[in-house]
């Protein structure tokens, strides 16, 4: 399956909220992730990390292993088993290079 590389904040797409609950979500797709965990690889601030990983849990984004951890939910698993894994070549275009492995 293809790799999404969100953009990083200043190439984001300009609505805050939105471009902080995917990096979340591809956050937590590499692995799943405690809280502490969370808002030491987005850099995001504890109080708002909680709060949309929260709101994400609701609509099934994410999902609680049984340590608590946050993980990928049934309802992004789904979206994703829907989709191809080809992009038409117009859209590749326009992603944003990724970053360098760190």
């Amino acid at each position: 399956m293809g790799q999404y590389n969100a953009p990083d904040a200043a190439s984001g797409s300009g609505i805050k909220v939105l471009d902080r609950a995917v990096l979340i979500l591809t956050t937590i797709a590499d692995q799943p992730r405690s809280l502490a965990e969370l808002c030491q690889a987005t850099k995001l601030p504890r109080a708002t990390a909680h709060r949309l990983a929260t709101a994400l849990e609701t609509h099934r984004m994410l999902s609680r292993t049984a340590d608590g951890r946050w993980s990928i939910g049934s309802a992004l698993t789904s979206l994703g088993s829907g989709s191809s894994d080809t992009l038409n070549p117009a859209v590749l275009t326009r992603l944003p290079t990724p970053p360098p492995p760190s």
